[in-house]
C-alpha cells in the first residue's frame, strides 16, 4: 500500500490499481481509496474538521473502504457530472463510484454510527446535476502559491524578516517553520507580513498554507540566518579607528592629541603616533592606511622610533555604530614594514546583530615556544593550558583584559568554543586534535617563550654586555597568583626577601608584556623602615601594613640594642605602596 496524506497531495495521476490512504482528521482513522482505472486525476479540494472534499476527474471504478473496526464512511457527491454513480450513498463500510467524464466532487466523512442506508441520501450543493455533467457551485482553486523572504535574499543577520506572499483566490493562510503548523490558527490572506525566525543560526525554512472553500495549497521558502553568510555593505558608510595599546594599558586613538593624520598624494592616510607623551614628536610609530575600497583595505607599519612595544588594533564602524574591534599586530616592533590586507565585507559578517565576529590576524602571527600537542579539557592545569590561552588571546578570542593562567576554566572554555565555531569545527570546548591543528597554523616558526613561568616565580629581561646598570633589563619582577607582575623598586627591597638572584628566570620582552604590571613589591614582613624625610620608625607586617614603633625601649625589646642599624629608608615615591596601621603594642612574630 502506498500511503499518501491528503494535505500533501494535489493533481495526482492515478495509474492502475493504486492504493491511497486518506487521513480525514488527526483523531479519526484512515480511509482507503482504490482505483482500477488509469489516466484519471485525484485532487484534494477542501479539508474540514472531520471530512475532506476530493475531486475525481476522468476516473471510474473507484472503491472506498474503511480500515478500522467500528468506523464507517459517509460519502456524498457534492457536485459534478451526473454520468457518475455512487453506491451506496449512505453510511457504510464500502462504497463504489462508477462512470466516466468530467470532474466530480465527493465529500468523505468518517463516523461511528452503524451502517444504515436509509439514514443518508445524496445531497448535491445547489445547482448540481444536469445531463452531460453540469457543475454546481463555482469555486476557483488557489493557484500558483509563492512565498519570498526579504525580497529573495539568501541570508540575513536579523531575526525578523519580511514575507511577500502570493496565492490568487486564497481567503485564509497559515505561516510557520513547522510543516505541520502545530498550534497555528488561520488568518486572513495578505500579500505581505513580518515573521520572526526561530532562535539559532542556520538555514530556516518557512511554510505557507493557503486555502479557500474548495482548495488548499502549500508553498515554502528558505533563508540563512546568522553567520553562515555575510551581508554586503555600503562602503561610504564604513569608518575606522586604527589605534595603539601601550604597555601601561593606555590607548592612542585617531582624533586625540596623541595622534596626527595626513592624506598622501595616492589617497592613502598616514597616521603618526605619540605613545608616552614625553616629547610629542609624533614619530614613535607611523602607520599607513590605504582604503582602496571596502573589498581591499591595506594597513602598513611604516616605521617605529620608540622603546615601547604596542598592540595595534582597528575598530570598524558602520553607520557610526561599532561593528568590530580586532587585532592587526600583537607587537609593533615585530611588524615593521609589514602589511595586512583585509576585506571589510568579511568583518561585517556577524554571528548575531549585536556580537561582532572575531577576525584573527594572518597565519604565522602569534608566538609560542613550540606547537601545542596536548589534548586539553576543562579543569586541566598545566603549561599547555597557558600556551592555548596565550594563543587564543593573540587571535582575539581570549579577553585581553584577563591575565592568562595555567587553569582551564570557563573563560578558556568559552574562548575555545568561539574559535571552533569560527573555524567550522565541532563546538565542544575540548582542545582536541582537529582544534590543535587549526590553532597551530597561527604559530610562528621561531621560539619566543623559552621558559615556563608559574605564579611565585621571579623574572627579568636578558641584559647584554653593553647595558648600563640602570637599564630596564636589570629590573626584577615577582609573578603573582593571577599572572600579573610586581616590580622590585630597589635592590634593598629584593634582598629583604631573597638571598641572591639564582632563582630569577630570563624572559623575552614579548613574554614579559603578557604579564600585566600590577604594582610594586614591599619589604619583607618584620623589616624596620622609615621615610627618608621622617624619623618615625615602622615595622612591616603582612602584606604591606606599617605599624609605628612607639618608643626606643619598644624597639630594643623587639630588635635588640642594634635596632637602629636595621632600619631601611624608603623613598617618598614608594611610600604609597604601604598602608599605615595601628601603633605597635605587643611584640611581633
Amino acid at each position: 500500500m502506498i500511503p499518501g496524506f491528503v494535505l500533501a497531495i494535489n493533481d495526482v495521476t492515478l495509474p492502475d490499481l493504486v492504493y491511497w490512504e486518506i487521513k480525514t482528521s488527526d483523531s479519526l482513522p484512515v480511509t482507503t481509496l482504490v482505483t482500477t482505472n488509469s489516466g484519471g486525476k485525484f485532487t484534494q479540494s477542501y479539508v474540514g474538521n472531520d471530512y475532506i472534499d476530493i475531486t475525481l476527474d476522468n476516473t471510474s471504478d473507484v472503491t472506498f473502504n474503511t480500515t478500522v473496526s467500528g468506523q464507517y464512511l459517509q460519502i456524498v457527491k457534492q457536485s459534478g457530472s451526473n454520468n457518475y454513480s455512487l453506491s451506496p450513498s449512505c453510511i457504510t463500510t464500502t462504497a463504489t463510484m462508477k462512470g466516466t467524464g468530467a470532474a466530480v466532487v465527493l465529500r468523505l466523512r468518517v463516523v461511528t454510527t452503524a451502517p444504515s442506508c436509509a439514514s443518508a441520501t445524496t445531497t448535491p450543493i445547489p445547482g448540481a446535476g444536469g445531463a452531460g455533467g453540469g457543475v454546481g457551485q463555482t469555486c476557483n482553486p488557489v493557484a500558483n502559491p509563492l512565498i519570498t523572504i526579504n525580497n529573495g535574499a539568501a541570508s540575513t543577520n536579523n531575526q525578523t524578516v519580511s514575507l511577500s506572499l502570493s496565492a490568487p483566490n486564497a481567503s485564509d493562510m497559515l505561516i510557520s517553520e513547522d510543516p505541520g503548523f502545530t498550534g497555528q490558527s488561520y488568518q486572513p490572506y495578505v500579500t505581505a507580513k513580518s515573521f520572526t525566525l526561530s532562535s539559532g543560526y542556520g538555514t530556516k525554512k518557512i511554510y505557507a498554507k493557503f486555502r479557500n472553500n474548495c482548495s488548499m495549497v502549500i508553498a515554502t521558502a528558505t533563508i540563512v540566518y546568522g553567520e553562515e553568510e555575510c551581508l554586503p555593505i555600503t562602503c561610504g558608510k564604513l569608518t575606522y579607528d586604527l589605534y595603539l595599546i601601550n604597555p601601561d594599558g593606555s590607548e592612542r586613538h585617531v582624533g586625540s592629541r596623541y595622534v596626527r593624520t595626513a592624506v598622501q598624494s595616492d589617497g592613502s592616510t598616514s597616521i603618526y603616533y605619540e605613545d608616552s607623551g614625553s616629547d610629542f614628536d609624533y614619530n614613535d610609530l607611523v602607520l599607513n592606511v590605504n582604503k582602496i575600497d571596502c573589498n581591499r583595505i591595506i594597513v602598513k607599519n611604516v616605521s617605529i622610533n620608540a622603546g615601547w612595544h604596542h598592540h595595534v588594533r582597528m575598530k570598524l564602524f558602520y553607520n557610526g555604530a561599532l561593528q568590530n574591534d580586532f587585532l592587526i599586530w600583537p607587537d609593533s616592533h615585530l611588524s615593521v614594514e609589514a602589511e595586512v590586507v583585509f576585506n571589510a565585507n568579511d568583518k561585517m559578517c556577524l554571528p548575531a546583530p549585536t556580537t561582532p565576529k572575531i577576525i584573527e590576524p594572518p597565519a604565522g602571527t602569534c608566538t609560542l615556544a613550540s606547537p601545542i600537542n596536548q589534548t586539553l579539557n576543562q579543569n586541566n592545569v598545566n603549561a599547555s593550558v597557558n600556551a592555548v590561552q596565550n594563543l587564543l588571546q593573540c587571535l582575539g578570542y581570549f579577553p585581553e583584559t584577563t591575565a592568562t593562567t595555567f587553569f582551564f576554566g570557563p573563560i578558556t572554555l568559552d574562548s575555545v568554543k568561539k574559535f571552533q565555531q569560527n573555524h567550522g569545527l565541532p563546538v565542544t570546548g575540548v582542545v582536541d586534535a582537529a582544534t590543535l591543528a587549526e590553532l597551530n597554523k597561527y604559530l610562528k616558526a621561531e621560539a619566543v617563550y623559552p621558559v615556563v613561568v608559574l605564579p611565585g616565580d621571579l623574572i627579568k629581561l636578558l641584559c647584554e654586555a653593553d647595558n648600563l646598570v640602570n637599564d630596564s633589563c636589570t629590573t626584577v619582577y615577582y609573578v603573582g597568583e593571577n599572572f600579573t607582575r610586581y616590580v622590585f623598586p630597589n635592590v634593598k627591597t629584593y634582598m629583604s626577601l631573597y638571598d641572591d638572584y639564582s632563582k630569577v628566570k630570563i624572559v623575552t620582552l614579548a613574554q614579559l608584556m603578557t604579564y600585566k604590571l600590577a604594582g610594586n613589591m614591599t619589604y619583607k614582613p618584620g623589616a624596620l623602615v622609615k621615610l627618608m624625610t621622617n624619623p618615625a620608625v615602622y615595622v612591616v607586617t603582612a602584606p604591606n601594613i606599617l605599624r609605628k614603633i612607639t618608643s626606643e625601649a619598644q624597639a630594643r625589646q623587639l630588635y635588640g640594642d642594634n635596632w637602629a642599624s636595621l632600619v631601611e629608608d624608603i623613598p617618598d615615591a614608594f611610600w604609597v605602596n604601604y598602608v599605615v596601621g595601628q601603633d605597635m603594642t605587643i611584640p611581633v612574630n
